[in-house]
């Protein structure tokens, strides 16, 4: 049947089911900057906006590359160490998996510094002693 509201057609009600909980996901190294083959522990946190904690799994991105994907422990937490990141500025991001009613969310970038390791060389001559005459020319 038409319903008729102002002189027109009104289409109705519309019902919009919930997609989830939205989530905030945020990503934190242990230090920075870095040296090149030096471990960096990075660990995301994933914050519910209601309920909680979040369940899933976090993969960590290295601009597009997925290094690894983890479990999210008890209290929304993943955590990733490498020691393989290339020397130079490099851009990693979190992204939150979710199961259950949470919705996905990706960290903001953090800029992982790894700068060069310094070396030096020490050299060393053995010493001799020498006796007796030693012919010299002149």
């Amino acid at each position: 049947f038409n319903r008729i509201a102002n002189t027109t057609i009104d289409i109705g009600a519309v019902e919009v089911q919930p997609t989830g909980t939205s989530t905030t996901t945020t990503l934190s190294p242990n230090l920075n900057p870095s040296l090149y083959g030096q471990a960096v522990t990075f660990t995301a946190t994933v914050t519910p906006t209601a309920g909680g904690p979040a369940t899933g799994t976090v993969s960590f991105r290295l601009g597009t590359q997925v290094l690894e994907t983890v479990s999210l422990n008890g209290l929304g937490v993943a955590t990733f160490t490498t020691n393989s990141l290339d020397v130079g500025t490099n851009v990693l991001t979190a992204v939150y998996n979710p199961t259950g009613s949470f919705t996905t969310s990706t960290s903001a970038a953090v800029n992982q510094v790894v700068n060069a390791r310094t070396t030096s060389i020490a050299l060393s001559v053995p010493s001799t002693t020498v006796s007796g005459n030693i012919p010299i020319n002149i």
